[in-house]
């Protein structure tokens, strides 16, 4: 199989950005000079589950597949300067039939790139084409390691077909003598599973992947809501323990979202308690392309209105938009938008200073340092 032409990770253009975007970040500047670091590039909405977590439980979504055109148009606007692409958004990416030619683009710009699958279209033929592309990271969802458990939360999907995704992979990384790609799950904490996390850590150790990152579930509509591990605080904090322990026996990285290691302080944040200055990076460094050309700053906001659309604007008019604007300063001065109060990753920057010291020592630092800073996605 032949080898796809990729480009070169560490540039001094990719450096230049990431030292520039820090530097405008720390100083809340609402128009940027800098690209975006973290892409998120939705190949399609379709999806061949209905995960219960999943907005399209609340009804259904408009189903939309992202041409190559639009993702050439993406890929010369921001991956030149960007870290990586996440090419995942609200369906599975393995079902959309650009999804090679995509990925075969953004390597071709020297991308990280990572996808995370529901696991259940994998084949021998696409195992060995993902393996020979050169993709960094695929994240499988696992929610529970008893069949049914796993499949009342995902419908449509099922432990089986992961695991036997996984062995794919695994053979063809074998066969191509390839070590990438690091294979990661994804966990959704909730009622019905929460002893479950546990197990999956050990699980994740059986089957060779390297990490399980678990948060709890978003209450998007009343069963989310009932499922939420923030109605019994105690139980989630047993559980994180538990799963922490299992991680160290077997030396499986785990991830703990703050709704399940210190839930009542979430909560409080939730109801935007204290001021949240400085706490979101997402305007100025993340982006979100839906299959459809919107920009969105986040996955978080993805629902709401849309920054612009690259079908009716340039990226560069859409950056530095009177939206993002306005967004970037509300942010910046301690202003949350209701919607921000939902995000998994609010809390921890809100209760740790370290977020922002960290980032301002990178800034002083000086450029040298930043290869350093880049070493564990260039490596």
């Amino acid at each position: 199989m032949n080898k796809p032409r990729k480009g070169r990770f560490l540039t001094w253009r990719r450096m230049q950005n990431y030292a520039l975007n820090l530097w405008e970040k720390q100083r809340g500047q609402t128009v940027l000079r800098s690209r975006p670091l973290l892409i998120y590039s939705e190949s399609t909405t379709r999806c061949n589950a209905r995960c219960i977590m999943c907005p399209r439980s609340n009804g259904p979504l408009p189903i939309h597949d992202m041409n190559m055109e639009t993702f050439r148009r993406v890929a010369g606007d921001v991956f030149p300067t960007a870290l990586v692409t996440f090419m995942q958004g609200t369906g599975e990416p393995l079902i959309s039939k650009n999804f090679d030619e995509m990925l075969s683009v953004a390597k071709s710009y020297g991308m990280k790139v990572s996808c995370h699958t529901n696991g259940t279209v994998m084949t021998p033929d696409r195992a060995r084409k993902l393996v020979a592309s050169g993709i960094n990271v695929i994240n499988f969802s696992v929610d529970a390691v008893q069949e049914d458990i796993f499949q009342s939360i995902r419908p449509g999907a099922s432990l089986r077909k992961v695991l036997r995704s996984i062995e794919m992979l695994d053979h063809a990384r074998k066969e191509l003598h390839r070590s990438n790609p690091a294979i990661g799950f994804a966990f959704v904490a909730m009622r019905r599973n929460a002893e479950e996390l546990p197990k999956v850590v050990e699980l994740a150790h059986q089957v060779g992947a390297r990490w399980v990152m678990a948060k709890g579930i978003i209450p998007l509509s009343q069963n989310t809501f009932e499922e939420s591990l923030l109605h019994e605080p105690d139980r989630a904090r047993a559980v994180a323990r538990e799963a922490k322990a299992m991680a160290d026996k077997y030396h499986v990285s785990l991830s703990l979202g703050s709704e399940l290691t210190d839930p009542e302080a979430y909560s409080i944040s939730r109801q935007g308690a204290g001021d949240g200055r400085g706490l979101c990076q997402e305007p100025w460094e993340t982006v979100f392309i839906t299959a459809d050309g919107s920009v969105e700053p986040c996955c978080i906001l993805y629902s709401g209105e849309p920054m612009g659309n690259i079908h009716e604007q340039s990226f560069d008019e859409i950056w530095n938009n009177e939206k993002y604007q306005r967004l970037r300063a509300m942010l910046y001065a301690g202003k949350m938008p209701e919607a921000c109060k939902d995000c998994p990753t609010l809390w921890v920057r809100r209760h740790t200073a370290r977020y922002s010291r960290v980032l301002l020592s990178r800034i002083r630092r000086g450029p040298l340092a930043f290869v350093n800073d880049l070493k564990p996605l260039w490596s």
